[in-house]
């Protein structure tokens, strides 16, 4: 409050206020935004509140979130329900959101057309909501004061004012098929006006970054994510949407992703859906897996600048890919290649070149990364986008190193080496984690994690199979023996109890 007198609202008081808070830290918070609210009448909202008006406790709590909403909605409004409506998709819409959006970004993904008295309303509710709004300063993104609210709104039995309740999935589909809209209307070549092919993103991102609006790049970058949680197959006009975007504007869409350096999505998500659609539309599918291969085999170019999306990825699309029967017509200027293209996208998608011999790979369990066991005694953490080692090679081994494995989780790795021993290693530090676990007596030939990522198994030249327990730097809790020859590779079954292996067998 801008003013209040000294020592109010006076000890009793305050100790009555704290008896109706049933301990409850949000009630009180929430109370007291409320009272800053009513900044010029506070005095007689406090004595609604001490009168029970809200009730007490938990309950108080969903009494109170019903009366902000409904203050929101101008005294002798005629468009009560009208104002209900757009209270409710405001908030579905700040709920159901991947990442806080600005207030601007709301009318765009509510899907409304945008009009000075929509934005002077929208700006009104923003403003009233604030006992359960909040909007950081330095980004104006709007944020929830407390999860509370959220939990209030999404649950029938304590939303007891059905205007206002949210189906969380409903408006996840809203944001999905708006942002659709919102690229299919917006993408265009050049969306950042770039001066030059010479130069890199990097070199005038902060310039031009601003002119492409954030519901612009908000819409580019999660759209996918909420189309993934859409029932397709009831959503033709989805469907059809994502055709219409993928054969008209991809290209324009790649330019935002590589200012805003999110182009990894492209190969998680796009063979999410690519699996999603196959019972849909089959050619839609291959063409979204297409667009994964396309993407991981020309991610340094495509990353680093704008212009060679045209200039040195295009004329290399495969001859038969949509890609470039869509797209490359409408760039006579740019490079024509006529011969030596392959025919369609090729599954290899990159080749990383070692110095040394390798023994053992091994994919971690979200695809950006790889692993590598080599002859000079080291294992390599390789980042598939930027196809190079990102860290210092893992050294411990006193021998080639034969075989390696991420654990489920993707937080640590394990090796097997001609040492005859077995290492479990940092992924983050790149440390070594447990070991080294000793025991065999020759070659460790093949290692793995179990489901769990607890334990890990052990194959040998000794004939023997080991399982150890990542978190005992000790002997193996039990050694497998009987076989007649040299153990070569090993598993764990998915639920962890059973172990499979294969041995040499002299014919």
């Amino acid at each position: 409050m801008t003013w209040t007198p000294i020592n109010w609202p006076g000890a009793h008081i305050v100790r009555d206020l704290v008896k109706m808070a049933s301990g409850l830290f949000i009630w009180a918070q929430s109370i007291m935004d409320y009272l800053q609210m009513h900044d010029n009448n506070y005095e007689v909202v406090l004595e609604q509140i001490l009168l029970g008006k809200l009730s007490q406790g938990s309950r108080s709590l969903d009494s109170l979130y019903i009366q902000v909403l409904l203050e929101v909605i101008p005294e002798k409004s005629a468009h009560y329900m009208a104002w209900k409506l757009l209270i409710k998709d405001i908030l579905g819409i700040i709920i159901a959101a991947k990442v806080p959006v600005e207030q601007s970004d709301l009318i765009y993904l509510m899907g409304e057309d945008e009009s000075e008295m929509l934005k002077a309303k929208v700006a009104h509710a923003i403003l009233k909501l604030s006992p359960v709004l909040s909007v950081r300063p330095e980004t104006q993104k709007i944020i929830l004061k407390h999860l509370s609210f959220s939990e209030f709104l999404m649950n029938s039995e304590k939303c007891i004012d059905v205007d206002f309740f949210i189906d969380s999935i409903k408006y996840t589909q809203i944001i999905g098929i708006n942002s659709l809209n919102v690229m299919l209307k917006s993408l265009k070549f050049n969306m950042y006006n770039f001066p030059s092919s010479y130069e890199r993103n990097d070199d005038v991102k902060q310039q031009l970054l601003s002119k492409v609006h954030n519901y612009i790049a908000y819409s580019c970058i999660y759209w996918v994510e909420h189309v993934l949680d859409m029932d397709l197959e009831r959503d033709n006009m989805v469907v059809e949407s994502v055709k219409l975007f993928l054969y008209k504007k991809l290209l324009y869409w790649l330019e935002v992703l590589s200012m805003q350096k999110v182009l990894n999505i492209v190969p998680i998500f796009f063979r999410k859906l690519a699996d999603k659609m196959k019972n849909i539309d089959y050619t839609l599918a291959v063409d979204l897996e297409d667009t994964a291969i396309f993407v991981m085999k020309y991610f340094t170019p495509i990353s680093e600048s704008i212009p060679h999306i045209y200039l040195s990825v295009l004329p290399f699309a495969p001859k038969y890919s949509y890609i470039r029967r869509e797209y490359l017509h409408l760039y006579t200027n740019i490079l024509q290649v006529q011969t030596g293209l392959e025919e369609k996208e090729n599954p290899l998608l990159i080749t990383m070149k070692e110095q040394s011999r390798i023994l053992s790979v091994a994919i971690s369990p979200n695809g950006n990364q790889l692993i590598t066991g080599s002859c000079d005694n080291t294992i390599k953490i390789w980042d598939v986008q930027m196809q190079q080692v990102v860290a210092s090679p893992l050294q411990g081994h006193s021998n080639y190193v034969t075989s390696v494995a991420f654990s489920p989780d993707g937080k640590k790795i394990v090796s097997g080496s001609g040492d005859m021993t077995v290492q479990i290693w940092n992924t983050d530090t790149g440390k070594i984690f447990t070991g080294p676990l000793r025991g065999h007596t020759n070659w460790v030939r093949s290692v793995a994690f179990s489901s769990n990522g607890k334990l890990v198994v052990s194959g040998s030249d000794d004939k023997t199979i080991k399982i150890w327990n990542i978190y005992i730097d000790q002997q193996a809790i039990n050694s497998l023996e009987g076989h007649t020859d040299y153990v070569t590779s090993v598993t764990f079954s998915p639920n962890g109890k059973y172990i499979a292996q294969v041995q040499r067998i002299k014919l």
